[in-house]
């Protein structure tokens, strides 16, 4: 079964683009793209070698299974064509709904397709599944901003910053959402972080500048 689903995804990398990399018409991103798509399926080959077969499928087998069957995604995402990869990461999603990784994947390229309630929904369920990572929360706390839900925005970023606290742009986001609401003395707080971690970052830098001008002028007009 392993190396029937191997030798199908060698049929579609030959079928489909190594006559015209060997004719040198293949562009270098997708040449690229195929030697990631090579390496991902040969980490799998080799777990799968490493499991016992009398023992089931173990966790391990499983994550493999789910990187081979988005190799396809992986191809598709580094040549720029989001609506195959989205093909791609769906078709994954349905053999392993349980997989926070995938759901992940999904969510990632509906954002790039900018279709943001379902890229949400798509963050969550990887979230649901397993999958913590700063970047899903940062990632779907920006979305949830987009779609003017300030306070799930600020949830997801806080926990962001609080998994990863070396990430500017996670700081800077927060900066946004507070600054969005009003709360500017949060904003600045976030900002200044973000400034802190990251001197060249330019907008929150300037957002910065700006809410301490705005701080000051509220000083000055109460007298406080």
């Amino acid at each position: 079964m392993v190396y029937g689903m191997v030798l199908d995804m060698v049929r579609f990398i030959i079928s489909a683009h190594l006559y015209e990399a060997l004719r040198g018409r293949l562009a270098v991103k997708k040449i690229v793209a195929v030697l990631i798509m090579l390496f991902s399926m040969g980490v799998a080959l080799i777990a799968f070698a490493q499991d016992d077969p009398e023992q089931g499928m173990p966790g391990a087998t499983l994550k493999c299974k789910a990187d081979m069957d988005l190799c396809r995604y992986r191809f598709y995402m580094n040549s720029g064509d989001y609506e195959k990869a989205l093909d791609a990461a769906e078709d994954a999603a349905v053999k392993h709904p349980g997989s926070g990784s995938v759901w992940y994947r999904k969510a990632r390229v509906l954002h790039k397709l900018d279709e943001k309630v379902l890229a949400v929904d798509a963050y969550e369920t990887a979230m649901e599944n397993g999958y913590a990572s700063f970047y899903a929360l940062n990632n779907v706390g920006l979305l949830y901003m987009q779609l003017g839900h300030n306070e799930k925005a600020v949830e997801k970023l806080e926990a962001a910053v609080a998994m990863d606290d070396a990430q500017a742009c996670g700081f800077g986001n927060l900066g946004t959402v507070y600054q969005r609401m009003g709360q500017l003395e949060k904003a600045r707080t976030a900002y200044q972080a973000a400034v802190d971690m990251d001197p060249d970052y330019a907008l929150a830098t300037a957002r910065l500048k700006d809410i301490k001008a705005r701080l000051a002028r509220k000083v000055v007009k109460t007298g406080n």
